[in-house]
């Protein structure tokens, strides 16, 4: 498997010297004139032919603005419906929460095998029963947070895009902001692994995507 190393002081620093249209198209993945070829400014990869759309095109921008504002409406809407889920599940572990201490605070070793060295002199103990479940996230919250997350992904990709087109330095700010989320989610993935006992060599410090 090839690696392919993206270094964020590197494309800041060849950010500042290049030009995004400019004629030096080498295949450096540090390189920002790669984003003036496929798939970045292009949707055929081949040149020689006509595009479905010309992405420098007034069309294509007001297609990505079009679409933008609908992922907010939509992105808006989800993310209410999303905090009254949350706000719901979390007042039910809270409950469940308090009538397992009920439970406990009445007879703390009822129960609890795990607390052998537990002493309670002169405590008396009452016995109690109650209800009692521990609560796991429901489908719909679920759901509803990968609606969210299949949102905000298209919106930062679109945004990152119209930052393109106008040639912005606010592509670069974009572009490394996303380089930086996706190594962390890379290093937790990596810590994961090595907490079930996996070989995984510098998940800490790895800068690296593999392709």
């Amino acid at each position: 498997m090839g690696k392919l190393e993206l270094s964020l002081s590197n494309l800041t620093t060849r950010a500042s010297k290049l030009d995004i249209d400019g004629p030096d198209t080498g295949k450096d993945f540090g390189d920002i004139s790669r984003y003036q070829k496929y798939p970045f400014a292009r949707f055929n990869i081949d040149e020689s032919q006509p595009d479905v759309i010309d992405k420098a095109s007034p069309e294509y921008r007001q297609r990505i603005i079009k679409v933008l504002d609908a992922l907010e409406e939509s992105h808006h809407k989800a993310y209410s419906e999303y905090l009254v889920l949350k706000a719901e599940f979390i007042a039910k572990v809270e409950e469940e929460g308090q009538k397992k201490w009920n439970a406990f605070i009445l007879n703390p070793a009822q129960g609890h095998s795990e607390f052998k060295n537990l002493k309670l002199d002169g405590f008396d103990r009452i016995s109690y029963h109650d209800h009692i479940r521990d609560e796991t996230i429901p489908v719909e919250m679920t759901e509803s947070r990968c609606e969210l997350y299949l949102i905000e992904k298209y919106m930062i990709a679109g945004r990152r895009e119209l930052a393109r087109l106008d040639k912005s330095d606010d592509f670069i700010y974009m572009r490394n902001e996303w380089v930086k989320k996706l190594d962390d989610e890379i290093n937790r993935s990596f810590r994961t692994i090595s907490e079930y006992g996996l070989r995984c060599e510098s998940c800490d410090s790895s800068n690296l995507i593999y392709d």
